[in-house]
């Protein structure tokens, strides 16, 4: 058995309104083929979400529950080209992720800086704004190169011996894997 889905209908308005699939019999541009090989539902509008890209392109991206009884739901991507990438649930937030990570520039992070010397302990809880680190950096170098600058006491402890010491408290969505990280250094 071999299931089309074609003339997908855009509301009116931008590239990021939602829109709805329609069934079709018709011939269009934009065509969604699966070969039947397990049992499938008729048919049904899936919930489906449109967006143009800055070159133009449209992305179709949809969620299909009831695939099969035993499956998982089905999230597919697909471009104007025709390329149909498909991911479960859990994959598909996974992804989302690191798109988020990609296209974030700056984040805003609360620490906790304690500046320890013989005889005197300071603790500080900052809210600082750093470069958003990318998934392929080590988070402990992104941390010295980023939060170190938030240590110290001043000049007046400059020759004095001390423990530095950065704690992540608070991160945004999409880098929750930065909180509780902690970097110190002696000296």
């Amino acid at each position: 058995m071999r299931v089309v889905v074609t003339g997908f209908q855009q509301a009116a308005g931008s590239g990021t309104t939602p829109a709805t699939a329609q069934p079709s019999t018709e011939a269009s541009s934009t065509q969604i083929h699966v070969e039947e090989a397990f049992h499938m539902p008729a048919p049904s509008a899936s919930p489906v979400t449109t967006t143009v890209t800055r070159s133009g392109s449209r992305v179709v991206v949809t969620h299909t529950d009831g695939v099969r009884d035993d499956a998982e739901p089905i999230i597919s991507i697909m471009a104007d080209d025709g390329e149909i990438l498909s991911f479960t649930p859990t994959t598909a937030a996974v992804l989302a992720g690191m798109l988020a990570r990609a296209a974030t520039t700056e984040i805003a992070v609360q620490i906790r800086v304690t500046n320890s010397y013989p005889g005197a302990n300071f603790e500080h809880t900052l809210d600082v704004t750093a470069p958003a680190p990318r998934d392929d950096v080590d988070v402990y170098d992104w941390c010295y190169d980023n939060l170190w600058e938030h240590t110290g006491e001043g000049p007046q402890y400059a020759s004095v011996p001390a423990a530095y010491e950065v704690e992540i408290l608070c991160a945004p969505v999409h880098f929750e894997h930065l909180i509780g990280l902690k970097v110190d250094s002696y000296g």
